[in-house]
Protein backbone atom coordinates (compact mmCIF):
# COMPACT_ATOMS: atom_id res chain seq x y z
CA UNK A 1 0.00 0.00 0.00
CA UNK A 2 1.02 3.70 -0.55
CA UNK A 3 0.69 5.26 3.06
CA UNK A 4 -0.03 8.80 3.56
CA UNK A 5 1.28 10.59 6.53
CA UNK A 6 0.35 13.84 7.86
CA UNK A 7 3.22 15.46 10.47
CA UNK A 8 2.47 17.84 12.83
CA UNK A 9 6.06 19.54 14.31
CA UNK A 10 7.44 23.09 14.74
CA UNK A 11 11.36 21.82 14.78
CA UNK A 12 12.87 21.36 11.67
CA UNK A 13 15.59 18.91 12.95
CA UNK A 14 13.23 17.10 14.74
CA UNK A 15 10.98 16.28 10.96
CA UNK A 16 14.16 15.50 9.28
CA UNK A 17 15.18 12.81 11.88
CA UNK A 18 11.62 11.51 12.38
CA UNK A 19 11.07 11.45 8.32
CA UNK A 20 14.56 9.78 8.40
CA UNK A 21 13.32 7.12 10.96
CA UNK A 22 9.86 6.68 8.76
CA UNK A 23 11.56 5.92 5.50
CA UNK A 24 13.92 3.47 7.03
CA UNK A 25 11.12 1.37 7.99
CA UNK A 26 7.87 2.05 5.34
CA UNK A 27 7.52 3.53 1.68
CA UNK A 28 5.47 6.58 2.63
CA UNK A 29 4.20 9.67 1.81
CA UNK A 30 4.78 12.80 4.36
CA UNK A 31 3.14 16.10 4.73
CA UNK A 32 4.53 18.14 7.38
CA UNK A 33 2.44 21.15 8.94
CA UNK A 34 3.53 23.67 11.89
CA UNK A 35 0.01 25.45 12.37
CA UNK A 36 -2.81 24.04 13.96
CA UNK A 37 -5.03 25.38 11.52
CA UNK A 38 -2.93 24.13 9.00
CA UNK A 39 -3.44 20.86 10.14
CA UNK A 40 -6.97 21.05 10.05
CA UNK A 41 -6.88 22.23 6.41
CA UNK A 42 -5.43 19.32 5.20
CA UNK A 43 -7.57 16.86 7.14
CA UNK A 44 -10.35 18.52 5.70
CA UNK A 45 -9.35 18.35 2.07
CA UNK A 46 -7.31 14.80 2.63
CA UNK A 47 -7.48 11.57 3.66
CA UNK A 48 -4.16 10.52 5.83
CA UNK A 49 -3.60 6.76 7.07
CA UNK A 50 -1.68 8.19 9.88
CA UNK A 51 -1.08 11.67 11.81
CA UNK A 52 1.56 11.93 14.05
CA UNK A 53 1.50 15.00 16.41
CA UNK A 54 4.69 15.99 18.25
CA UNK A 55 3.02 17.03 21.61
CA UNK A 56 3.22 20.54 22.36
CA UNK A 57 0.24 22.67 24.47
CA UNK A 58 -1.85 21.90 21.57
CA UNK A 59 -1.41 17.80 21.30
CA UNK A 60 -4.56 16.43 23.66
CA UNK A 61 -6.83 19.20 21.74
CA UNK A 62 -5.76 18.27 18.04
CA UNK A 63 -6.16 14.89 18.83
CA UNK A 64 -9.38 14.96 20.15
CA UNK A 65 -10.31 17.31 17.21
CA UNK A 66 -8.99 14.50 14.53
CA UNK A 67 -11.12 12.25 16.30
CA UNK A 68 -13.88 14.27 15.64
CA UNK A 69 -13.63 15.13 12.40
CA UNK A 70 -13.08 11.37 11.52
CA UNK A 71 -12.81 8.49 14.36
CA UNK A 72 -11.17 5.96 12.51
CA UNK A 73 -7.49 8.07 11.30
CA UNK A 74 -5.18 6.56 13.38
CA UNK A 75 -2.95 9.03 15.64
CA UNK A 76 0.31 8.81 17.03
CA UNK A 77 1.45 10.80 19.94
CA UNK A 78 5.02 11.76 20.79
CA UNK A 79 6.30 13.65 23.15
CA UNK A 80 10.13 15.30 24.55
CA UNK A 81 8.75 13.81 28.33
CA UNK A 82 6.08 10.91 28.46
CA UNK A 83 4.37 10.33 31.31
CA UNK A 84 2.13 7.45 32.72
CA UNK A 85 -0.79 9.78 33.11
CA UNK A 86 -0.42 11.48 29.84
CA UNK A 87 0.29 8.19 27.83
CA UNK A 88 -3.53 6.88 29.92
CA UNK A 89 -4.82 10.46 28.85
CA UNK A 90 -3.57 9.82 25.18
CA UNK A 91 -4.97 6.41 24.83
CA UNK A 92 -8.36 7.26 26.24
CA UNK A 93 -8.78 10.19 23.79
CA UNK A 94 -8.10 7.71 20.99
CA UNK A 95 -4.35 7.44 19.94
CA UNK A 96 -2.82 4.36 18.61
CA UNK A 97 0.28 5.21 20.84
CA UNK A 98 2.13 7.45 22.56
CA UNK A 99 5.24 7.34 22.54
CA UNK A 100 8.91 9.72 24.17
CA UNK A 101 11.51 10.94 21.76
CA UNK A 102 13.83 10.84 24.42
CA UNK A 103 13.54 7.24 25.25
CA UNK A 104 14.65 5.36 21.73
CA UNK A 105 13.69 6.82 18.41
CA UNK A 106 13.95 2.73 17.21
CA UNK A 107 10.43 2.83 19.69
CA UNK A 108 9.17 5.19 17.52
CA UNK A 109 10.00 3.20 14.34
CA UNK A 110 8.80 0.58 16.17
CA UNK A 111 5.26 1.87 16.88
CA UNK A 112 4.49 3.57 13.33
CA UNK A 113 4.93 0.21 11.18
CA UNK A 114 3.01 -1.83 14.02
CA UNK A 115 0.18 0.75 13.22
CA UNK A 116 1.05 0.98 9.57
CA UNK A 117 0.71 -2.94 9.57
CA UNK A 118 -2.33 -2.61 11.26
CA UNK A 119 -3.77 -0.22 8.65
CA UNK A 120 -2.63 -2.58 5.58
CA UNK A 121 -4.54 -5.62 7.49
CA UNK A 122 -7.73 -3.88 7.92
CA UNK A 123 -7.74 -2.82 4.40
CA UNK A 124 -6.80 -6.53 3.40
CA UNK A 125 -9.25 -8.31 5.44
CA UNK A 126 -12.51 -6.06 4.14
CA UNK A 127 -11.27 -7.32 0.52
CA UNK A 128 -11.11 -10.85 2.27
CA UNK A 129 -14.77 -10.30 3.50
CA UNK A 130 -13.86 -11.20 7.19
CA UNK A 131 -11.12 -13.89 6.82
CA UNK A 132 -9.26 -13.33 9.67
CA UNK A 133 -12.51 -12.47 11.71
CA UNK A 134 -14.49 -15.06 14.22
CA UNK A 135 -17.93 -15.09 13.67
CA UNK A 136 -18.76 -15.40 16.92
CA UNK A 137 -17.09 -12.81 18.66
CA UNK A 138 -16.49 -10.17 16.37
CA UNK A 139 -12.74 -10.77 17.48
CA UNK A 140 -9.50 -11.58 15.16
CA UNK A 141 -9.29 -15.15 15.03
CA UNK A 142 -6.38 -17.63 15.13
CA UNK A 143 -5.56 -17.17 11.02
CA UNK A 144 -4.56 -13.52 11.80
CA UNK A 145 -3.04 -14.84 15.48
CA UNK A 146 -0.39 -16.65 13.58
CA UNK A 147 0.44 -13.49 11.31
CA UNK A 148 0.54 -11.41 14.53
CA UNK A 149 3.08 -13.97 16.12
CA UNK A 150 5.46 -13.78 13.59
CA UNK A 151 5.34 -10.05 13.20
CA UNK A 152 5.37 -9.39 16.33
CA UNK A 153 8.96 -11.93 17.33
CA UNK A 154 10.51 -10.48 14.02
CA UNK A 155 10.12 -7.17 15.19
CA UNK A 156 11.64 -7.81 18.81
CA UNK A 157 14.46 -9.86 17.26
CA UNK A 158 14.86 -6.22 15.20
CA UNK A 159 14.39 -3.67 17.84
CA UNK A 160 15.01 -5.77 20.77
CA UNK A 161 11.72 -5.29 22.87
CA UNK A 162 9.39 -7.45 24.47
CA UNK A 163 5.89 -8.43 23.81
CA UNK A 164 3.20 -10.59 26.22
CA UNK A 165 0.99 -12.77 25.39
CA UNK A 166 -1.94 -13.07 27.50
CA UNK A 167 -4.08 -16.67 27.41
CA UNK A 168 -7.14 -15.79 28.96
CA UNK A 169 -9.94 -19.08 29.66
CA UNK A 170 -13.30 -18.61 30.86
CA UNK A 171 -13.48 -20.62 34.09
CA UNK A 172 -16.13 -23.43 34.24
CA UNK A 173 -17.78 -22.02 31.31
CA UNK A 174 -19.02 -25.30 30.04
CA UNK A 175 -21.67 -25.23 33.34
CA UNK A 176 -23.34 -21.90 31.77
CA UNK A 177 -23.64 -23.72 28.41
CA UNK A 178 -25.59 -26.56 30.44
CA UNK A 179 -27.38 -24.35 32.87
CA UNK A 180 -28.64 -21.75 29.89
CA UNK A 181 -28.12 -23.88 26.37
CA UNK A 182 -25.71 -22.75 23.78
CA UNK A 183 -27.23 -19.74 22.66
CA UNK A 184 -26.50 -18.13 25.73
CA UNK A 185 -23.01 -19.28 25.78
CA UNK A 186 -22.37 -18.00 22.45
CA UNK A 187 -23.87 -14.51 23.71
CA UNK A 188 -21.65 -14.82 27.07
CA UNK A 189 -18.74 -15.41 24.61
CA UNK A 190 -19.92 -12.17 22.59
CA UNK A 191 -20.01 -9.77 25.49
CA UNK A 192 -16.91 -11.71 27.43
CA UNK A 193 -14.93 -10.96 23.91
CA UNK A 194 -16.30 -7.35 23.79
CA UNK A 195 -15.35 -6.70 27.52
CA UNK A 196 -12.04 -7.42 27.45
CA UNK A 197 -10.98 -5.12 24.58
CA UNK A 198 -11.45 -2.43 26.93
CA UNK A 199 -8.31 -3.25 28.63
CA UNK A 200 -6.24 -2.89 26.30
CA UNK A 201 -4.47 -0.12 23.73
CA UNK A 202 -5.89 0.00 20.14
CA UNK A 203 -2.48 -1.23 18.87
CA UNK A 204 -2.72 -4.13 20.31
CA UNK A 205 -5.01 -7.49 19.32
CA UNK A 206 -7.70 -9.48 20.86
CA UNK A 207 -8.09 -12.94 19.64
CA UNK A 208 -10.67 -15.72 19.84
CA UNK A 209 -8.59 -18.99 20.23
CA UNK A 210 -11.69 -21.60 20.49
CA UNK A 211 -13.83 -22.48 22.69
CA UNK A 212 -14.17 -20.62 25.77
CA UNK A 213 -10.54 -18.97 25.24
CA UNK A 214 -9.00 -15.62 24.20
CA UNK A 215 -5.45 -14.58 23.79
CA UNK A 216 -4.30 -10.75 23.98
CA UNK A 217 -0.95 -9.46 22.24
CA UNK A 218 0.03 -6.65 23.96
CA UNK A 219 3.10 -4.89 22.25
CA UNK A 220 5.33 -3.57 23.39
CA UNK A 221 4.90 -4.57 26.72
CA UNK A 222 7.37 -5.95 29.90
CA UNK A 223 6.45 -8.42 32.24
CA UNK A 224 5.05 -5.47 35.14
CA UNK A 225 2.55 -4.23 32.82
CA UNK A 226 1.31 -7.50 31.29
CA UNK A 227 0.67 -8.66 34.91
CA UNK A 228 -0.99 -5.18 36.12
CA UNK A 229 -3.22 -5.55 32.44
CA UNK A 230 -4.09 -9.64 33.48
CA UNK A 231 -5.06 -8.36 37.11
CA UNK A 232 -7.22 -5.53 36.22
CA UNK A 233 -9.09 -7.97 33.99
CA UNK A 234 -9.56 -10.89 36.13
CA UNK A 235 -11.01 -8.39 39.14
CA UNK A 236 -13.21 -6.43 36.63
CA UNK A 237 -14.50 -9.73 35.13
CA UNK A 238 -15.62 -10.71 38.65
CA UNK A 239 -17.41 -7.81 39.80
CA UNK A 240 -19.55 -7.76 36.26
CA UNK A 241 -22.74 -9.36 35.58
CA UNK A 242 -23.29 -10.87 32.44
CA UNK A 243 -26.25 -10.82 30.01
CA UNK A 244 -28.36 -8.36 32.52
CA UNK A 245 -30.19 -6.92 29.27
CA UNK A 246 -31.28 -10.44 27.79
CA UNK A 247 -32.75 -11.19 31.38
CA UNK A 248 -29.83 -13.00 32.80
CA UNK A 249 -27.40 -12.42 35.47
CA UNK A 250 -24.27 -14.46 34.92
CA UNK A 251 -21.21 -13.96 36.74
CA UNK A 252 -18.49 -14.96 35.33
CA UNK A 253 -14.01 -15.69 36.56
CA UNK A 254 -11.44 -15.98 34.21
CA UNK A 255 -7.63 -17.41 34.42
CA UNK A 256 -5.10 -15.85 32.61
CA UNK A 257 -1.11 -16.84 31.85
CA UNK A 258 0.94 -14.63 30.61
CA UNK A 259 4.46 -15.15 28.14
CA UNK A 260 6.56 -12.48 27.70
Amino acid sequence: MNYSVLLFERDVKEIDCLSQCMSEVISCRTDTVSKREDLIHRMELFHYDLVILSESPLGFILLEKIKRMNPLTKVLLLSDQATIESAVKAIRLGAEDYVSKQIDLKLFQLSFKRILDKKEFEHYHRLEQFAFIDDVTGLYNTRYLNYVLDREIALSDQFKNSFAVLFIDADKFKEVNDLHGHKVGTQLLNQLGAYLQRFVRESDSIFRYGGDEFIAILAPCDLSTAESVAGRITKSVKEILFLKKEGFSIHLSVSIGIAL
